[in-house]
């Protein structure tokens, strides 16, 4: 048999060879795209504010402020910078489209090349399955997945590519087909080829090309459907209610920065004719990113086709997109970051000092406040702190006991949490009411009522009860799962108060509760008689705290007050939470000992925090009138038990807000969890003390089990982040 050979022929010399022609659409669609993945990378480093800091009055004006100097595009309902936050959000829409795309496409491809190459019951059931999802609008189908996950990142990235892989299954099924029938398919399994080698040797390097464009196409459905998402008020990582405007609307905060969340946190119609960037800005930064997206995957669709599959890119254009990788990583990785010096002062931090000492308080047992075990650990402490004790006694009032009985019946122990720690004996109608009517024309049915009330944001219970006491109501009845949101004492509201799981009422009555939008009320009578019986006393607990000060007394020095528990409650038999808690603090007083900052540092080991914050209220007591004007911040350490350190906020009108946006740089650069709450009952007990510090709390809760080295580690570091920063940046802590 004689080979034939086909040789590509040469231009003869002297003779012009044929112009490349240029592909202005790739060219169009590479650039634009290429903008959206640089902005969504350089967008966090060039931002002018921190996206969490936020103003409450300019020039006598209330938020959201115009553009100025200050604030390029405006501000938002709550006075933080628009601008940051849109190139802030850059990175999170991108991040999110991209990893859902990507989960669509892998899923997607790899079932239907199986489906494709494999033709037979396998194949015909995972195409049923694809044209059932296929079926179900996308809108309804994300909706039902996220809120069977959940709104945080991890669950909306896995709803959204969850619903959205049929297109790329039926995209690589006829891929698969139709490249499985040509005759290098035939002439591979002639020769012998297992499956295997035939799907990933031959067969996927084939239709690679076709799926790469796919992806490009499912990027875009992504962000247009995050952006429907919006619409609906479904986003990523959800919203918190700062307050009602005058009209009973309420006013919320998005906490994760992204595009999709700063639109649905608008009001699209109202908004367009009183704050038109509210919806422009937002929904104009997507709808951009799609054009750009589907511009690049038409290109790259067009050049797929009209090339051979191996030569989707030539040398020199990726050889050009490798250098600009390589120099786009280079400029983020030397980028200097913000908190540089702050996280180099914190890798001094010794974690297996920390986790010895864990070890030798656990071992000493359970330490209940007052026992033996708790006099044994705060000796220890003294030592390993070379502090001392200082004695004292709590006097607080506690429920004795509590009722609150329905029909006659009394709901099951446990299930109501008072949060008005006040003696009270009252009966009235229990009546449903939504939390907008408050802020207008109250419902007749709240007089005399013990009032109901759903999606009730804690930080404004106080301002809802001040209300209900206007319109005559008699107790209220906060519907939550989570009690520790809600502030807890005598005398906070001027009403009886109550917590109790939505789940337990509805139980109780064997129905559900009613929806009133879809019913056009505002109130609902949900029992013609209730009572409400609570019974309080007061209890005295001993205070044991182990004090010790770093620095020299300046008037010009800032101050910082670190605390840490190391007992716990009668009845609470956890042996490792404090310890860990209380062996970070030694080991962060060690580095600053050993490597001095321009601050003074009060450490104390407390006691009794579990009661109203005790052990905290007896150490800010102890500070004279001069160092509580000196006082930057109340730095607490939780407990070490888990990878997930969350560091949370709190902050009131009138305070300094600088622990949120120290917070969120150390979110930035260490990748904690940030939990900015409104006033709760840790901010009031420091308020109680006439002390303006606002807290900033580490904790990793997990299990009651032997620490992780890695948990304690990340703690101590960023603790010691924090410490560093706070006397670099005294202007911005306030």
């Amino acid at each position: 048999m004689t080979a034939i050979a086909f040789v590509r022929s040469k231009p003869e010399r002297g003779q012009p060879r044929r112009r490349r022609e240029i592909d202005w659409s790739l060219v169009a669609g590479a650039l634009f795209f290429g903008a959206l993945i640089l902005l969504a990378i350089y967008g966090p480093l060039i931002a002018p504010h921190d996206i969490y800091y936020s103003r409450s009055l300019v020039d006598g004006k209330a938020p959201p402020f115009p553009p100025s100097p200050d604030y390029a595009l405006g501000s938002d309902g709550i006075g933080r910078d628009r601008l940051s936050w849109l190139l802030v959000g850059a990175r999170g829409t991108v991040v999110i489209a991209f990893a859902a795309a990507a989960l669509r496409v892998i899923l997607g491809a790899s079932l239907g090349l199986v489906a494709g190459f494999h033709n037979g019951a396998i194949g015909g059931v995972l195409r049923r399955l694809a044209l059932g999802l296929s079926s179900i609008p996308a809108t309804i189908a994300t909706v039902l997945a996220v809120i069977a996950l959940n709104l945080r990142p991890d669950g909306f990235v896995l709803a959204l590519g969850l619903v959205g892989w049929a297109e790329p299954f039926h995209q690589a099924r006829r891929y698969a087909r139709s490249e499985g029938a040509r005759p290098f398919m035939e002439s591979a399994r002639s020769l012998g080829f297992s499956d295997q080698r035939l799907l990933f040797r031959h067969l996927l390097p084939n239709v690679a090309p076709a799926l790469l464009t796919t992806a490009a196409f499912q990027v875009a459905a992504v962000l247009l459907l995050m952006a429907e998402l919006a619409l609906l008020n479904i986003f990523v990582g959800g919203a918190v209610i700062v307050d009602y405007d005058s009209r009973g609307n309420a006013i919320v905060a998005p906490m994760i920065p992204n595009w999709a969340s700063m639109l649905a946190t608008t009001r699209p119609v109202v908004s367009l004719y009183g704050d038109l960037a509210a919806v422009l800005l937002p929904g104009g930064a997507l709808l951009g990113a799609v054009l750009a997206t589907n511009l690049f995957g038409d290109a790259l669709a067009a050049r797929a086709q009209r090339l051979d599959v191996y030569r989707l890119l030539s040398r020199r254009q990726l050889f050009a997109l490798t250098g600009l990788a390589v120099v786009i990583a280079f400029s983020v990785g030397a980028w200097p970051s913000r908190l540089a010096a702050e996280t180099d002062y914190a890798r001094g931090f010794d974690a297996g000092r920390a986790e010895a000492l864990a070890r030798d308080l656990a071992t000493l047992g359970p330490r209940t406040n007052g026992s033996a075990e708790a006099e044994n650990a705060s000796a220890l402490l003294a030592q390993q702190l070379n502090g001392q004790v200082v004695r004292a006694t709590d006097a607080a009032k506690v429920v004795r006991e509590s009722e609150l009985r329905i029909g006659g019946l009394g709901l099951p122990a446990g299930a109501v949490t008072v949060l008005s720690i006040d003696d009270a004996d009252l009966s009235g109608p229990l009546v449903y009411i939504d939390v907008t009517s408050l802020f207008g024309q109250t419902p007749t049915q709240v007089s005399g009522a013990i009032v109901v009330l759903d999606r009730l944001s804690p930080g404004i219970l106080g301002n809802v009860a001040q209300r209900l006491v206007a319109a005559d109501a008699r107790a209220v009845v906060a519907l939550d799962t989570i009690p520790q949101n809600y502030l807890r004492g005598s005398g906070l509201y001027p009403l009886p108060a109550v917590q109790m799981p939505t789940a337990a009422l509805t139980v109780f009555l064997h129905r559900s509760l009613p929806d009133l939008q879809t019913q056009h009320s505002r109130s609902v009578t949900l029992a013609d008689e209730a009572t409400l019986h609570v019974r309080t006393e007061s209890r005295e607990t001993l205070i044991t705290n182990v004090v010790t000060h770093i620095g020299v007394s300046l008037e010009s020095r800032p101050l910082v007050l670190i605390t840490a528990s190391y007992d716990s409650a009668s009845g609470v038999n956890t042996r490792w939470d404090s310890a860990t808690a209380a062996a970070v603090l030694v080991a962060v007083v060690d580095r600053v000992r050993v490597a001095p900052l321009d601050l003074e540092v009060e450490a104390v080991a407390t006691s009794a925090d579990f009661q109203n914050w005790a052990g905290l209220r007896l150490a800010l007591a102890q500070l004279d009138r001069a160092d509580r004007g000196r006082l930057q911040a109340v730095v607490l350490i939780g407990p070490s038990l888990s990878d997930t350190l969350v560091v949370e906020t709190q902050t009131d009108i009138g305070m300094p807000s600088g622990t949120g946006r120290l917070a969120a740089r150390l979110q930035d650069v260490l990748g904690v969890a940030t939990s900015p709450r409104p006033a709760g009952d840790l901010l009031r007990a420091i308020q109680s003390t006439r002390v303006a510090a606002p807290p900033i709390r580490f904790a990793a809760a997990g299990p009651d089990r032997d620490p992780m080295p890695e948990a304690i580690q990340k703690t101590g570091r960023a603790v010691l982040t924090a410490l560093a920063y706070i006397p670099n940046h005294i202007s911005e802590m306030r």
